[in-house]
């Protein structure tokens, strides 16, 4: 058991002295960090809004409208949207060329609304469709308004806004199309850039585990575990397996106490388990491979297809049945489905 604690601190302190450990966790904790300040810029839309027309009138009620589940910013140069488009401040621009009353009173149908867009955004569409609702809504108003003169011979501004006020009341209650609502208590999930920053953690870990194997193959660490008898030569390989991802996996808790809300405690038993499953897997591979090219040749193809069958960005599980088993046969997919 001594001997065993001695090779676990002499072990620990070697790695920690070499250069690649530093390198990994500085390059672990800058894709982590970048994957934070990502979150934090994408965790809401961002759309533009021009009045290009004299009459400004219901443009406010266009604004709030459009409000409710994204950012508007108001722009009065059309140069400041092509600025702030190319530097993806917002993701979509709406210049206002004729007012509402132009379009739902004088019938102007053309050159109504212009939509300035990158390529690559995905919710055009999406965004069009609030934006007819929130316009179709200020139209109504002034229909109402308008129509109400010719139908009652004169300005009847109580009946007017009762009207308005039953327009606005069935457009924001279920009265006109009713829906059941069933609520199911899901269970809590972590955001995609969470699962993000604990995959990459993981496979800094794995990697680094996995690399360390296979320096054992060669050179100076090979003549070193040549010296041991053949008991001790399979203890201290896996001893010096356990030591190496002791160290990269106190640095992956803290890493992911900086961007986790959850408990400690249930950081601490999923690094746990998956730092034995690890140790337990590359030891396992360490008797399958002899030589150290063998390792470098496999490291990026288990780095691929752990990323791709990990259900972080798509679940191939969904598509592919198998895939659902083959991650219990992996240590970061298995870990990703523990956390």
């Amino acid at each position: 058991m001594q001997k065993i604690c001695i090779w676990f601190l002499t072990n620990s302190k070697a790695f920690l002295k070499k250069r690649m450990f530093y390198i990994t966790v500085f390059v672990m904790f800058i894709l982590c960090l970048t994957i934070e300040g990502l979150s934090r810029d994408s965790s809401k839309e961002s759309v533009g809004l021009m009045l290009n027309c004299e009459d400004k009138g219901y443009f406010e009620d266009l604004k709030d409208h459009l409000s409710k589940d994204r950012d508007v910013i108001i722009y009065d140069d059309f140069s400041d949207i092509e600025d702030a488009l190319i530097k993806d401040k917002i993701n979509l621009a709406f210049v206002i060329n004729k007012s509402p009353y132009d379009y739902a009173i004088k019938g102007i149908d053309k050159g109504v609304v212009d939509i300035y867009t990158s390529p690559g955004y995905i919710y055009t569409e999406v965004e069009k469709e609030i934006f007819y609702d929130a316009w179709l809504s200020c139209c109504s108003d002034l229909i109402i308004k308008d129509e109400s003169k010719k139908i009652f011979d004169g300005d009847k501004n109580e009946l007017t806004e009762k009207l308005i006020n039953e327009k606005n009341r069935y457009l924001n209650s279920d009265e006109l199309f009713d829906f059941t609502l069933h609520e199911y208590e899901a269970q809590s999930k972590e955001n995609a850039e969470d699962m993000s920053v604990r995959l990459v953690i993981a496979l800094s870990i794995f990697v680094m585990v996995f690399i360390m194997s296979g320096q054992q193959k060669s050179g100076e660490n090979k003549s070193i575990i040549n010296c041991f008898s053949k008991d001790q030569r399979y203890i201290y390989i896996l001893i010096s397996l356990v030591s190496t991802a002791f160290v990269m996996g106190v640095t992956g808790v803290i890493c992911i106490s900086f961007c986790s809300n959850r408990g400690i405690l249930h950081e601490l038993v999923s690094m746990c388990v998956f730092l034995v499953f690890t140790v337990i897997w590359v030891y396992i591979a360490g008797l399958l491979l002899r030589k150290e090219t063998a390792y470098i040749t496999l490291c990026p193809i288990l780095i691929i297809l752990q990323v791709i069958i990990s259900p972080v960005f798509i679940d191939m599980g969904t598509y592919i049945p198998v895939i659902k088993f083959v991650k219990y046969l992996f240590p970061v997919t298995y870990y990703m489905l523990l956390i």
